[in-house]
């Protein structure tokens, strides 16, 4: 029995990856689309870090005291503009911020002018508030110091805030967010095209008679139909993982030679590691959504009479479970009966997993729960397409015929 397993696996898969559109979509774009992904992204940070270099950001000050030259210190370049036209020197793209400084005794009043709607001006504006912190401390030591006081009596009720997450653990906590989405994303499409080639592929080519007159068991044929989709969504997310890692991991060792500032920084963070616990928990979380997202992708498949059809009907699965995909941008607190959901409990155990705030027992659950649902549907699938009547498009079973009300009896 498994040798005949094996050999419907086999044949099928050579099957499913003669056909262009289960070639080139399910196969060729997740190793194509990560890579580029990966590439357009650094491409842009190294773009913009050269153009910071070639036109750094213009700051004007204007009525200048001393200790405010720290706002123009590289690379930073200070330009001069008329008090009169501080809005046309904006405007003009002469400055991307003008600080106007107002002495009243000791205070220093500094009004920052920029335009929201121009992103130099928002970058150079973030830029100069950060070198404002410094100089009002120091101002406000020196002036204390004057007094003969200490440098927090001129401001008692300061509010300092502290953060103690480190770098790496700033990037496992994104990492672990963004991982399970792409590997959703690579399963999902993965799995689209070769669904609707099971479903439909042979009708569609009129070679139903190889499936109609083997002397296979149907149970047989039909489990290696869905293994070999199953292979197919598995490669998708293997091979797209492995080449966004490689380009990341090849761009990082190009970009660090040949660039300094922050992109560099931001190449750093990537240096990260997941926990093992976490890494475990959360592959099987992921692995336990391939049969219940291939199960109802076929589920949604099946009442198509055509190619066309049954790509529309999928498309309703797929766009659902790209919905749920996108349940762990909202942060929600991953509990018991959360993790019961089927689909959404796996991907948010997988992203708590990995950011180490999953235990054994919800990945159990979400597992326990797709794994049921996978069973649901792939046997009904099962005894749908066991149909001779279904494969030759005589029947479609009656909790299908909502989706095509036109569809045979």
């Amino acid at each position: 029995m498994l040798a005949v397993l094996a050999a419907v696996v086999r044949k099928e898969l050579l099957t499913q990856l003669r056909d262009s559109t289960v070639l080139v979509f399910s196969v060729g774009f997740p190793l194509v689309f990560c890579p580029a992904a990966m590439w357009a992204v650094f491409t842009l940070l190294s773009l913009e870090e050269g153009l910071r270099e070639l036109r750094p950001p213009r700051v004007a000050v204007i009525a200048p005291y001393p200790g405010l030259e720290a706002l123009t210190e590289p690379p930073v370049e200070a330009v001069t503009v008329d008090p009169d036209g501080v809005v046309e020197a904006l405007a003009d793209g002469d400055a991307d911020v003008v600080v106007i400084a107002e002495a009243d005794g000791p205070a220093l009043t500094l009004s920052l002018h920029h335009l929201s709607t121009r992103p130099r001006s928002r970058a150079a504006l973030e830029l100069v508030q950060e070198r404002v912190a410094p100089i009002a401390d120091l101002r406000r030591a020196t002036l204390a110091a004057a007094l003969g006081l200490g440098p927090e009596a001129l401001d008692p009720r300061a509010v300092r805030t502290v953060n103690v997450d480190s770098t790496e653990e700033v990037t496992v906590q994104v990492a672990s967010i963004v991982l399970p989405m792409l590997v959703v994303y690579l399963m999902v499409l993965g799995a689209y095209y070769p669904v609707v080639e099971l479903v439909i592929g042979e009708r569609e080519r009129g070679s139903l008679e190889t499936s109609l007159v083997s002397a296979a068991p149907r149970g047989v044929l039909i489990a290696g139909k869905l293994i070999a989709v199953m292979a197919v969504a598995t490669f998708s997310v293997l091979g797209g993982v492995l080449a966004a890692a490689i380009t990341v991991g090849h761009l990082m060792v190009t970009l660090a030679e040949s660039l300094d500032g922050r992109l560099v920084e931001a190449l750093q963070r990537l240096d990260f590691s997941f926990a093992a616990e976490g890494v475990v928990l959360s592959t099987a979380a992921l692995l336990s959504l391939l049969p219940a997202v291939v199960g109802l992708l076929t589920l949604t498949a099946l009442p198509g009479r055509t190619y066309k059809e049954a790509l529309n009907f999928s498309s309703l699965t797929m766009v659902g479970v790209m919905v749920v995909m996108m349940a762990p941008l909202l942060e929600p607190t991953l509990t018991v009966w959360l993790a019961a959901v089927p689909l959404l409990g796996a991907i948010l155990v997988s992203t708590e997993a990995l950011d180490g705030g999953a235990t054994a027992a919800q990945t159990l659950l979400a597992v326990g729960v797709n794994l049921a649902l996978a069973a649901l549907c792939l046997g009904a699938c099962a005894r749908v397409l066991a149909s001779e009547r279904y494969l030759l498009g005589d029947w479609a079973p009656r909790w299908t015929r909502w989706l095509s009300p036109g569809g045979p009896e």
